[in-house]
């Protein structure tokens, strides 16, 4: 099934903030998709190599995505101090990327991963926890608070989707205006 962009957000957390940060750098790269040298992508050919990362098929096949992930932000809890906890929000093409939190909590089985993906519809949402060689997650609602909630933090469009009040679901907002221009 072809789903629309994935977005993805990956809290890491530990004791050791400088830690943290230099486990993070390991696996950033220079973002192929951007002309500034400062711009990085979490690299997941630094985190599961592949042979060819052009190859499509070997990449589903390693990491679940046919490509790297673009566009990274990485934000640090905590002002003016190192963070505890780091979040790197990406994206990569319609699919999520479980093969490579695994990789990397697996590489630091003493830190915190949660790993949380939205499309961009967000019809497809959920979280994968990894914690001390434990894993757990699920799937939210499609279009549910939970889903409507990450949707908001992974893409930063708050007017995307608004409530219907009669059916109590979301729907994307250039709906309700076409319903209340034919209505």
């Amino acid at each position: 099934m072809k789903r629309n962009k994935m977005g993805n957000l990956l809290s890491i957390a530990g004791d050791d903030a400088e830690d943290i940060k230099q486990f993070i750098d390991s696996f950033l790269s220079q973002d192929s998709e951007s002309d500034d040298p400062e711009e990085k992508c979490v690299d997941f050919c630094k985190i599961i190599a592949v042979a060819d990362p052009e190859d499509e098929e070997e990449c589903l096949r390693e990491w679940g995505v046919k490509q790297n992930a673009s566009n990274t932000s990485v934000i640090y809890e905590g002002e003016g101090q190192p963070p505890a906890i780091a979040h790197l929000i990406f994206f990569d093409s319609e699919e999520v990327v479980p093969a490579i939190v695994r990789a990397l909590a697996n590489k630091r089985p003493d830190l915190y991963f949660r790993y949380e993906f939205c499309d961009e519809d967000a019809q497809y949402a959920g979280e994968l926890i990894i914690e001390g060689g434990y894993e757990h997650g699920e799937l939210y609602e499609p279009r549910g608070e939970d889903a409507i909630v990450l949707f908001h933090e992974i893409w930063g469009r708050y007017d995307a989707f608004v409530k219907d009040e009669k059916t109590g679901r979301y729907v994307p907002a250039d709906e309700t205006e076409r319903q209340l221009e034919m209505g």
